[in-house]
């Protein structure tokens, strides 16, 4: 519960309005109580035109009041009027109970979603807070599962914590009292029922936890298995393996199947059990009672009619409360996997600076770098400068830790030692936004939108006109193609670019990341997996960048290489020079 004890303090800044809720809801009971003794009263008096009965009591001031409003509305005239009076009382009441169950819900869903924004604003933050590295381990599927159905999951909980939290054992309480003012030894036979349903709730909400705690799992795996499939259906279709997937799916879908079916069984179990226990206190009630008003003329009817209409406004706050403690403990599985997220800072980013870099003047100077994760040693004491204008290229064998060295670069990845300088300031102490402006980075994979050329290239720069899109796109040598399109850069690329050739994706990543205005041009094997004229293209590209930016390309391409004004080899976490001149 101390994991929901902090979810609770999401509510702590709309409080004043809850208490408002709150009062609806005392009014609600109220006007209910109202209703059930002025309605007892109408049966008794209106119907059976029997006089309005006192009822004897130790809580005498409880009922001296309830008698006091049923002699009012029901001591007319006439018993037409009395019926009219009545009428009208039963009528207003249930009118003003629902305006204020409205009112009471409005106000509940507005907190409940405005608090749910504020999780969701909360697990974006942490998301761009953490590093490259968080990116290569975790699913994208199971983290979207994260955001959207345990977030989700959420919401009913909260309605209920503030609601049924305060308003059930409240409406219960008041209840027991009127019932105890009727008789004390019958309403103990209902405490000993309400306490039986209650020990059920608590063994089918811990059975719940369980349930939905493996629940969320399957889900967020088998979302996670979608995205992944969906973005190598070719692969899977061209070693045949359509087949397997299926059965692998069919049989995770199964599993979530029968989870389901557990979940929902243990949830209309346990309010039908409860009903069942108090229908059968009804009953010993209606045995008891009945044996009294007929038999030995110790009990009024009056008093009997008003203990069987009480008795489902105490069944009902039981029902309320074992379904909040259901949904408390099913929520517990979500609200853990939120909480232990937003708590995981192991893959945080460091860079938070105040130190603003307007241009690159110098020099990069990495000393010392140290960086492993999960126990295996990734960069080990490499150093390397980057000077103002020059091309750097880094090469070695795959897996060596490359694309990581980028990474830190960038400002992307921690290292657990070492220095970064940038012109002689420390990267830590630089502020992250200022220096990703100094940078423009093209990756090995181009990341395009499904959207248009434009679209694509104005995701840098969204100020940018058309005649400043024709500039880069005329620097990536990217213009001759794009001007023979027939929609021109209203073409759309397609899902991750697939409508480009491999070249032409190259180049428009190369003219998004020129649209900045950077100092620094980052690539990631932007010869990679292209044909020779495509990769003849790049490399002019890369040759007509040098003579504006400074270049820092990791590359096995050997013309790319002759390009280089230093050439760094990375091999086993290690690095050497091989050029500089």
């Amino acid at each position: 519960m101390k994991q929901y004890l902090r979810l609770l303090k999401y509510l702590k800044p709309y409080i004043h309005v809850i208490i408002i809720t709150w009062i609806f809801s005392i009014l609600v009971i109220c006007f209910q109580a109202v209703t059930v003794w002025v309605g007892a009263a109408f049966v008794h008096k209106v119907v059976y035109g029997l006089p309005v009965a006192t009822t004897k009591s130790d809580i005498s001031f409880i009922v001296n009041f309830m008698d006091a409003i049923s002699n009012k509305v029901l001591l007319q005239d006439s018993p037409f009027k009395s019926l009219i009076s009545g009428a009208i009382v039963l009528f207003g009441t249930g009118l003003a109970t629902g305006i204020l169950r409205l009112a009471k819900l409005y106000i509940l869903g507005v907190v409940n979603q405005s608090i749910i924004l504020k999780i969701r604003n909360e697990l974006f933050s942490e998301i761009l807070k953490r590093d490259l590295v968080f990116s290569k381990l975790f699913n994208s599927g199971e983290i979207a599962s994260l955001f959207i159905r345990d977030v989700d999951q959420l919401n009913m909980a909260l309605i209920d914590a503030v609601d049924r939290i305060f308003l059930q054992p409240l409406r219960l309480i008041i209840i027991i009292i009127l019932m105890l003012s009727l008789s004390v030894d019958l309403t103990l036979i209902v405490v000993c029922f309400l306490a039986g349903g209650g020990i059920t709730v608590y063994i089918a909400g811990n059975r719940m936890e369980r349930l939905w705690k493996k629940f969320l799992e399957k889900i967020s795996h088998t979302q996670g298995f979608l995205t992944e499939f969906l973005s190598l259906v070719t692969l899977s279709r061209s070693l045949g393996r359509e087949k397997d997937e299926k059965i692998y799916y069919y049989k995770i879908c199964s599993d979530l199947k029968n989870l389901k079916i557990s979940q929902m069984v243990t949830q209309m179990f346990t309010p039908e059990l409860v009903k069942l226990l108090l229908l059968f206190s009804g009953s010993l009630i209606f045995v008891i009672g009945g044996h009294r008003v007929f038999i030995q003329k110790s009990m009024s009817g009056d008093a009997l009619i008003k203990l069987v209409l009480l008795l489902p406004l105490a069944t009902y706050p039981m029902e309320a409360l074992a379904s909040l403690y259901t949904s408390i403990k099913t929520s517990l599985a979500s609200v853990k996997r939120i909480f232990a997220f937003m708590d995981d800072k192991t893959l945080i980013l460091k860079l938070n600076g105040k130190q603003i870099i307007d241009k690159f003047n110098h020099t990069i100077h990495l000393s010392n770098i140290v960086l492993s994760f999960d126990n295996k040693l990734i960069l080990n004491n490499v150093s390397l400068s980057v000077k103002k204008g020059s091309i750097t290229i880094i090469t070695g064998p795959t897996g060596t830790g490359k694309t990581t060295l980028l990474g830190i670069i960038a400002g992307f990845i921690t290292p657990q030692s070492g220095q970064i300088l940038i012109d002689n300031l420390e990267i830590n102490k630089i502020d992250n936004h200022s220096w990703l402006k100094r940078l423009g980075i093209v990756t090995q994979d181009p990341m395009l939108l499904n959207r248009t050329i434009r679209e694509n290239l104005l995701y840098a720069d969204p100020s940018a006109d058309d005649n400043r899109l024709i500039d880069v796109m005329k620097q990536s040598l990217l213009w001759d193609e794009i001007s023979v399109f027939p929609q021109g850069l209203d073409t759309p690329v397609g899902n991750r670019g697939e409508l480009l050739s491999g070249g032409e994706k190259q180049r428009l990543t190369i003219a998004r990341a020129i649209l900045k205005n950077p100092d620094i041009i980052i690539m990631d094997e932007p010869t990679s997996m292209l044909d020779y004229n495509s990769k003849e293209k790049i490399l002019n590209t890369v040759s007509s960048l040098s003579k504006k930016y400074t270049l820092i390309i990791v590359t096995h391409d050997h013309d790319l290489m002759k390009l280089a004004d230093t050439l760094y080899e990375l091999d086993n976490g290690n690095i050497s020079i091989k050029l500089k001149k």
